[in-house]
């Protein structure tokens, strides 16, 4: 469904079969490897579907420059949409990629419509790459293959509770996401709807069409409820699934009284196709998830050992079948986060005697004072609640007089309010040197998950010479 169309799933099959009759003419052949620069998402999806019914390996990109760093050059083609622009012959020989093609969005109708299952099903050969968010500098890629690719699909089906009856509103997270990518295949395993919204009008559809479900980052949280006061209209009944963050609880109770009551947080990472915990938000605590299984999830201390309840360590996640078990072409990488049948995603967490499980930070996110090391997230959401859900990110370093400090980088206008809110809440030896930095907008990864790029900020910092 987009922009008020519907198509059955035998109409939705004739479009991609016309797409395969075309990219077939235009020379792509099974076994080979296409780099898609996304459009709109339904022009991406249709072609991207029909590339998986040919036996063609597939990755997205939001940006030209991104084949050069996600290492695209040896692809065979790169597919472009009519309407894109032009790419000069320079510009493709550039590039590296052999072969351009401009894909037309009306194609003549194929003589015979395929058959729906046929169509739908990937053909052997057929791959899709996706990759990390890229926060650290280095984009990390991970390729799943078309078997892989069908029971994930199916078992993310399951796990959310998608079936026929369910329209899910895609909240314009891009297929070059592992969101984007994962959840309208997990739709279509089950027989549902997918309805793709134009920006800023995605309000407007869950009203008007009684969308059942959607998945959105934090800022599409933010988006929604911009929207939803902008707007007006109420709608109460459809399961709102947030990912890639985290929202403060008087955020999330806000959500509740405009959106919906039915909010579930959901723990993942691109490399772990089997979501391994959740937390279905009953306004009373928005910080502890329960695993899927109770051995899916631990946390660990630094020689590996189980943490006891309230201890803090390592996250680690027991890999299934279904996940990832290693990067594309990054053994450094791989041997690092892939260990003896974990995945180790960076996190701190700690433990309740219920099985319960917080997590606390990232293991880069951490406030390093007089040697010792301390989680920022923890002083960053009681901050951050105490300003009004203004986003917040704390820093350590030594500043020009050779000192230890804490910077706290605020994504707000200055005010003369907040020093004394930073003060009140920040207390203790810790914080005993303070310095407040505002930023119109923290830089964030490009990738549709918008998470904070601490390395960025930690670089502008220096060049402020605020830090050394």
């Amino acid at each position: 469904m987009q922009a008020g169309r519907i198509w059955s799933y035998r109409s939705f099959v004739q479009l991609i079969d016309e797409r395969r009759i075309w990219l077939d003419d235009a020379g792509v052949l099974t076994g080979q490897s296409v780099v898609i620069l996304v459009r709109q998402q339904i022009h991406t999806w249709l072609v991207l579907l029909a590339l998986r019914a040919m036996g063609v390996s597939t990755i997205s990109i939001s940006q030209v420059n991104q084949i050069k760093a996600l290492g695209l050059e040896k692809y065979d083609h790169l597919l472009v949409f009519e309407g894109q622009g032009a790419l000069s012959r320079e510009a493709v020989h550039s590039l590296g990629i052999p072969s351009v093609l401009v894909v037309p969005l009306r194609y003549p109708k194929p003589v015979t419509p395929a058959d729906a299952h046929a169509a739908l099903e990937p053909r052997s050969g057929a791959g899709h790459v996706l990759y990390t968010s890229g926060t650290t500098g280095v984009y990390k890629k991970l390729r799943i293959d078309e078997i892989t690719d069908t029971l994930v699909a199916k078992s993310r089906a399951d796990w959310f509770g998608y079936d026929r009856n369910t329209i899910f509103g895609d909240g314009g997270i891009g297929t070059w996401t592992a969101i984007g990518y994962k959840q309208p295949l997990a739709v279509w395993a089950a027989g549902g709807c997918v309805l793709f919204s134009v920006p800023g009008q995605l309000w407007i559809d869950f009203n008007r069409f009684r969308i059942t479900h959607t998945y959105v980052t934090p800022p599409g949280v933010a988006e929604l409820l911009y929207q939803a006061y902008q707007l007006g209209g109420t709608h109460h009944d459809f399961q709102l699934m947030i990912g890639a963050g985290f929202l403060s609880e008087a955020h999330t109770c806000e959500v509740q009284a405009k959106l919906t009551p039915h909010i579930t947080f959901t723990y993942g990472s691109t490399e772990v196709n089997t979501p391994p915990m959740r937390l279905d938000f009953q306004g009373d605590d928005v910080y502890w998830y329960t695993p899927s299984a109770p051995d899916r999830i631990e946390v660990v201390d630094e020689h590996g050992m189980l943490c006891p309840p309230g201890q803090e360590g390592a996250l680690r996640v027991k890999l299934t079948h279904l996940d990832f078990q290693s990067y594309l072409e990054d053994p450094s990488a791989t041997s690092s986060m892939f260990r003896e049948g974990y995945f180790y995603p960076g996190d701190m967490a700690i433990t309740r005697a219920n099985g319960g499980i917080r997590v606390t930070g990232r293991t880069s996110d951490v406030l390093i004072i007089k040697g010792q090391k301390f989680t920022a997230v923890t002083h960053e959401q009681r901050l951050q609640r105490r300003l009004g859900g203004i986003e917040v990110c704390l820093l350590s370093g030594i500043d020009p007089q050779g000192q230890e400090v804490v910077v706290v980088a605020l994504q707000a206008s200055p005010s003369a309010e907040h020093g004394p809110a930073i003060e009140e809440t920040l207390t203790g030896p810790l914080f005993s040197r303070m310095v407040a930095v505002y930023f119109p907008r923290f830089p964030r990864n490009d990738t549709g998950t918008e998470k904070i790029k601490r390395s960025e900020i930690r670089q502008i910092l220096k060049t402020k010479a605020l830090i050394q």
